[in-house]
Order: C-alpha cells, then sequence, then structure tokens
C-alpha cells in the first residue's frame, strides 16, 4: 500500500483562487459545482480538495493533469477519489482513498492506493 500526504494554508489557497484561471485549471467542473456559496466554507473545500489532490499526486508517483485526479463527496461527506486519463492508468486497477481535515487555518489529506479486491471491494 502505497501513502501520500500534504498540507496547505487556507489562505493561501483562497489568494491562489483570487488570481484568474486557478480555479479552472485546478479543480473540475463537478468539484467547482459541489463548492459552497459561503467565501470562507469554499476556501476550506477548495484546500482541502487541493491537500487531497497532491496527497493522491505523492500516491502515483507522478504529476497528472490536475482535473485527472477529481475529489467528490458522498452524500454523507465522506470525499471520494474518481481518476481519469493518465492518473488512472498509473493506478493500475487500484482504489485511492483519502480523508481530509480542516483547521481554522490549514487544510490536511491523506491518500492511500489499495488493491481492488475480485468483488470490487
Amino acid at each position: 500500500m502505497s501513502i501520500g500526504i500534504d498540507i496547505v494554508e487556507i489562505t493561501r489557497v483562497e489568494r491562489a483562487a483570487a488570481r484568474p484561471g486557478f480555479i479552472r485549471r485546478v479543480y473540475t467542473e463537478r468539484e467547482r459545482a459541489s463548492f459552497s456559496e459561503v467565501p470562507r466554507r469554499a476556501a476550506e473545500q477548495m484546500a482541502g480538495r487541493f491537500a487531497a489532490k497532491e496527497a493522491v499526486v505523492k500516491v502515483l508517483g507522478r504529476l497528472t493533469c490536475w482535473h485527472d485526479i477529481e475529489i467528490l463527496s458522498l452524500a454523507n461527506g465522506s470525499p471520494v477519489v474518481e481518476l481519469h486519463g493518465l492518473s488512472r492508468e498509473l493506478s493500475e486497477g487500484r482504489r485511492v482513498v483519502v480523508s481530509i481535515t480542516h483547521t481554522q487555518n490549514y487544510a490536511a489529506a491523506v491518500a492511500a492506493l489499495e488493491p481492488v479486491t475480485d468483488d470490487g471491494r
């Protein structure tokens, strides 16, 4: 099993998001649609997903297109990873799972690459 971790300052991502093109370059349409309309909550969500994408890059061992790593939420709020393109190829049929946490100033994420069993779990 491979594990990756990343931590990011929420205000750093908030400042980056104010620059033209950052949000569209880093986040998929589905990710953008899920961000809160409350500015502080949206900044936390962007930072958490950014940290998760970086943790996934560390697990895969190679930077791919940001849109190839999609961090979405299940109905219960748990994060789920969908891989596309080269990221999917690099996973070699294994599943990537992530956990995201926030404090007032930081967002952190851990990603793990785990084998998929014969029954799909």
